[in-house]
């Protein structure tokens, strides 16, 4: 999927430059709108409620309450049975456009409950033998708000009745990213401590680029790509995101929306047995509606 995004973008950058010199007003009928740029005079506001069918992958170490306890290994979410299924996943973003600026606020909230038979060993301070029952609960969150600056834009070909066959654009994307986790496990069988627990929230700045085409004036495409981090010596985060999509018109206003999201993670707090890190990935098909005034 990455090598697709990548294909994807690389065609809407080269269409983007071949086009950046939009054609004089005389180009079009004077009935239909030239796009000269008046169209960006005005503020322009795009909902994009979605569902995303989100699986997640990777592991989790969750802290001792000893820092020198002898060790403290990560636990793989499969051996909790965490990466079972895809989740249907409240998604959505809201994004302002005004010209060669725009903002965009994005975010999803993923929970889990599930069980699966325990492996020997630890989980924090939970002993775990071979067949014991464990329950482990997870809600990861996550949130971007982001500027982007258009570096090129452009439009070919006029249609008939107003507006053109194509116009690409290609932005720069910068903003902050929030990561919050909060993970729960206990052992119902259990002879000494039976519940470990932690919870965690991380920020870190993104950059990234933003390539996209409107085509006929009713179907949109997108490919986004955006990194960060926070790099500290007992706190930090990181994410990498991959957004794939594309949406079309079927009243004025209202469209339709298909795509692919992936997000690579890792948040890490504390220090020797005592530290917490999860990392992994969040990814999968997402649907919804684009409304935009």
């Amino acid at each position: 999927m990455l090598l697709r995004g990548g294909t994807v973008l690389a065609f809407l950058t080269s269409a983007a430059l071949a086009q950046s010199v939009p054609p004089a007003p005389n180009d079009a009928p004077p009935d239909q709108p030239s796009h000269d740029g008046t169209e960006d005079a005005r503020w322009t506001i795009r909902f994009e409620p979605a569902v995303w069918f989100a699986g997640l992958s990777g592991d989790v170490t969750l802290p001792r309450a000893d820092e020198d306890s002898g060790g403290n290994q990560p636990t793989r979410l499969r051996d909790l049975g965490q990466n079972r299924t895809a989740r249907l996943t409240p998604f959505g973003e809201v994004s302002l456009r005004r010209g060669n600026w725009g903002f965009a606020l994005r975010g999803f909230a993923l929970a889990s409950d599930e069980s699966a038979p325990g492996r020997d060993g630890m989980i924090g301070d939970i002993p775990i033998a071979d067949g014991d029952a464990i329950s482990s609960s997870v809600t990861f969150a996550a949130a971007e708000l982001e500027a982007l600056y258009t570096l090129v834009k452009g439009q070919s070909r006029p249609m008939e009745g107003g507006g053109y066959w194509l116009r690409p654009r290609l932005d720069l994307v910068f903003g902050l990213r929030a990561l919050q986790a909060d993970w729960s496990v206990r052992n119902l069988d259990a002879e000494g401590p039976d519940s470990a627990s932690a919870d965690e929230l991380a920020l870190h700045p993104l950059v990234g680029i933003k390539a996209g085409a409107v085509i006929r004036e009713r179907f949109a495409l997108d490919v986004q790509l955006a990194a960060g981090g926070m790099p500290f010596l007992e706190n930090s985060s990181f994410g990498f995101d991959i957004l794939v999509g594309g949406s079309c018109e079927i009243i004025p206003h209202v469209g339709v929306q298909l795509g692919y999201r992936a997000l690579f993670f890792s948040i890490s707090s504390g220090d020797g047995d005592a530290q917490f890190e999860f990392s992994g990935a969040v990814q999968g098909l997402y649907a919804g509606l684009a409304i935009e005034f």
